[in-house]
Order: C-alpha cells, then sequence, then structure tokens
C-alpha cells in the first residue's frame, strides 16, 4: 500500500504544496533542479521570460526521458537477444561436449583395435618367420620320403625284367643226337630274349648269365 507524502517546493521564488509516494527528497531533489534550469535559461536570455523558459525545460525534460526510455528498450532488446544467443551457445556447447564425448570413445575402441592389430601382427609375422624357417626342411625331408621308396620298385622292375629276359633269352640246347630243344618256340623266345637284353645293365646281364649256366647244369644232370 503507497503512503502519500506531503512535499512543499520552491520554483521561480513561488511555493507549491505536493502529494505524492515518492520520498521527500527525492521530489524536493527534482524540484531543486528544475528551479536551477529555468534560472539558468532566464539569464541566459533575459527577454525569453520565466514562463516560457519553464516550457523549454519541460519540453526538455521530456525529450531525454522518451529518449531514456527508447534507449531501456533497446538495452532490453539487446539484453533478449544476448539470452538468446547464450541459450544457443548453451545447447551449442552441449552438442559439443556429448560430439567429443562420442569421439573421445571411439578413439580409444581404435586405439584398443590397434593394440589387438599390433599383437595379432606380430605373431603372424613370428608364425611366418617359423613358417619360412621349418616349411624348406621339413618339404625336403618329405620329398626325400617320398623319393626314397622309388627305388625298391625299380630294383624289383628291374628284377622282374631281368628273369623275364633270362627265360626268354636262354639259348637252345643241343641234345645228344645234336638237335635243339624247344624248336621254331625256342627261336620265339630267343627272339622275346634278345630285346629284352638291350634293356639290361651289365649286372644284369652278368645275372642272367650265371642262371643260363645253371639250368644247362642241371639239364645236364637230369639227362
Amino acid at each position: 500500500m503507497n503512503i502519500e507524502n506531503k512535499v512543499k517546493v520552491t520554483i521561480c521564488g513561488k511555493e507549491y504544496n505536493l502529494r505524492t509516494d515518492e520520498s521527500p527528497e527525492y521530489l524536493t531533489e527534482l524540484a531543486a533542479r528544475l528551479n536551477k534550469e529555468i534560472n539558468a535559461l532566464v539569464k541566459a536570455k533575459p527577454n525569453f521570460g520565466i514562463q516560457n523558459a519553464a516550457v523549454f525545460v519541460a519540453l526538455t525534460a521530456l525529450d531525454e526521458a522518451h529518449k531514456a526510455s527508447e534507449s531501456v528498450e533497446n538495452v532490453g532488446a539487446q539484453i533478449k537477444a544476448y539470452l538468446t544467443e547464450t541459450a544457443k551457445v548453451r545447447r551449442e556447447k552441449e552438442r559439443v561436449i556429448e560430439k567429443n564425448k562420442a569421439l573421445e570413445e571411439k578413439i580409444a575402441a581404435l586405439e584398443n583395435e590397434i593394440k589387438e592389430l599390433k599383437k595379432r601382427s606380430s605373431f603372424e609375422c613370428e608364425q611366418l618367420v617359423l613358417e619360412n624357417t621349418i616349411s624348406p626342411a621339413v618339404t625336403i625331408y618329405a620329398e626325400e620320403n617320398e623319393k626314397t621308396p622309388e627305388a625298391p620298385e625299380k630294383s624289383a622292375e628291374s628284377a622282374e625284367c631281368g628273369s623275364d629276359a633270362s627265360t626268354g633269352g636262354e639259348v637252345p640246347e643241343k641234345d645228344q643226337h645234336g638237335g635243339t630243344d624247344g624248336g621254331a618256340g625256342s627261336e620265339a623266345e630267343n627272339d622275346g630274349g634278345s630285346a629284352q637284353d638291350d634293356n639290361l645293365t651289365a649286372p644284369e646281364a652278368d645275372k642272367s648269365s650265371g642262371n643260363n649256366s645253371n639250368n644247362k647244369k642241371n639239364r645236364k644232370k637230369r639227362h
């Protein structure tokens, strides 16, 4: 509830009784300022008159009040724009913070992935070195194992060829009457044996000749 204050002021030598809800000190100060400006204008222009000076001072005061009001409105608009910009900046800041947090998490995940790749790469390099070191020896050993059984097979084949050659290449023996054993069949066998004898080596030929001599001895004993 406003309380009216009675204030008595003097302006240009004339007293005025006023009622206001402002403090008496404030109203007395305004009256003193108005009185001072009117007296200053009258002194500057003696022919201007007190009434004209009072009107001029009132217009000046209204102009200042209007400009002050506009200034306040401008300041209010600036404050409002500032608050809007501040809120926008705050939201942008929060968005950037969230984005930075997501990027930091992604960076941490990538760093962990890089560490895993480095571990895997070092392990794979070690395995590759071991493979390059062991594989040639293992390959050579495997090749030797594959080649080793072939030798007995070849010798067995050679022995079979030698036995065939020895049986097929026997020289027909003469009987006691001067004839040859085997006839035309023996000659055919001799032809086959001579064809196979070309493939025999020297040791095999000796072996076959030894077999032939043994066969001859056995036949003589039978007769």
